[in-house]
């Protein structure tokens, strides 16, 4: 499932949808009493005669150590960095990177997108279709951060799993599929076991699923005849709440760290802006405005910033990642390469 550089993946995505796609210091001990009272001791006569005990001087403290400098918070909190793919190379690859922009590494020699750490930042879930040849559609997988421990927890030949997101309490996996006929959303045990369409009495195509940090809820794309917009689904008892009523379209939502809030992409003035909106679906607010794609927002940690891609600084189309404030200000561009890098995603 490869995609040129510059492609946009709200494009991507309906295309793939309509073509199947200290150390603590030590107390020091009492320093021993001191002898105050006299003590015999016996003359050469055998009398006795009273003589003072040597005092003992008493041992001073050591010296008070420097406690050691406070660490800083990385910024946007969690680890202080972020995961994502890239096509840079020529395939579709894993990265990751600092917050502030240093370290750039990459964790994948195989064609891989879509990382979204597990809820201890120790591995990510991710899709792939590097073992599908010469079918090209991807599956579902875990790893390590480090690259090691490769797992495939679906594998299904001729059918589309994507986008997956690990719930917070570490116990599901979210994604969208085709595996019943249209694109549904399910959930599987991160193990590979009990697998769930969550949306198969929903009419539309459903897509981009991203668990609550409750581990309760999916926000997710629903692509109806009123347009594509946002809906939350509860996991377990399938209650069904609309968020955004956009005829132009909401994509690739994602949460606040605490609940009250969703960030997503719209491309109702011809760009794509993004957006943040009350989960009840009020107090929408546009966080950027320009002639740019904005796309695949995602919240830090902290709540403080949300990292996401734009061509705003491109000549070609390619997409870089930036990072803001929650309130759109303060933009600073964190990559920059020859591809496109997409779908950040920030450690815990």
């Amino acid at each position: 499932m490869n995609t040129q550089a510059g492609k946009k993946p709200h494009l991507f995505a309906l295309f793939l949808i309509s073509s199947l796609l200290l150390f603590a210091c030590g107390g020091t001990s009492p320093a021993e009493e001191a002898p105050s009272q006299e003590v015999l001791a016996e003359s050469g006569d055998g009398e006795t005669e009273p003589t003072l005990a040597p005092t003992i001087a008493p041992t001073d403290p050591p010296p008070p150590t420097d406690p050691s400098p406070p660490t800083a918070t990385p910024n946007g909190g969690g680890s202080g960095q972020i995961v994502f793919w890239s096509d840079r190379t020529g395939e579709e690859q894993i990265y990751t990177i600092n917050s502030d922009g240093t370290n750039l590494e990459v964790i994948t020699d195989f064609s891989s997108a879509n990382p979204v750490w597990n809820p201890e930042g120790s591995g990510f879930v991710f899709h792939s279709d590097h073992d599908t040849e010469p079918i090209n559609i991807p599956d579902i997988y875990t790893m390590d951060a480090d690259g090691s421990n490769l797992n495939e927890v679906l594998d299904a030949p001729d059918i589309v799993d994507a986008r997956p997101s690990w719930s917070p309490d570490g116990g599901r996996i979210t994604f969208f599929s085709n595996r019943d006929g249209d694109f549904d959303i399910f959930v599987i045990n991160a193990d590979g076991s009990n697998l769930v369409n969550l949306t198969s009495e929903i009419a539309g195509v459903h897509v981009f699923p991203k668990w609550s940090p409750n581990s309760s809820l999916i926000a997710f794309t629903s692509i109806q005849s009123s347009g594509a917009n946002i809906f939350l689904i509860d996991a377990d008892t399938l209650a069904i709440t609309q968020v955004t009523t956009d005829p132009t379209g909401a994509f690739e939502v994602a949460w606040s760290p605490d609940g009250s809030r969703l960030a997503y992409f719209s491309a109702r003035d011809s760009d794509a802006n993004l957006y943040s909106i009350s989960v009840d679906g009020s107090n929408e607010v546009q966080l950027t405005d320009g002639p740019a794609q904005d796309e695949a927002p995602a919240w830090s940690p902290d709540g403080l910033q949300i990292a996401f891609i734009s061509t705003r600084d491109s000549s070609d189309g390619s997409y870089a990642i930036y990072v803001m404030d929650v309130d759109g200000s303060n933009v600073v561009q964190l990559t920059n390469s020859e591809g496109s890098d997409l779908a950040p995603d920030w450690r815990p």
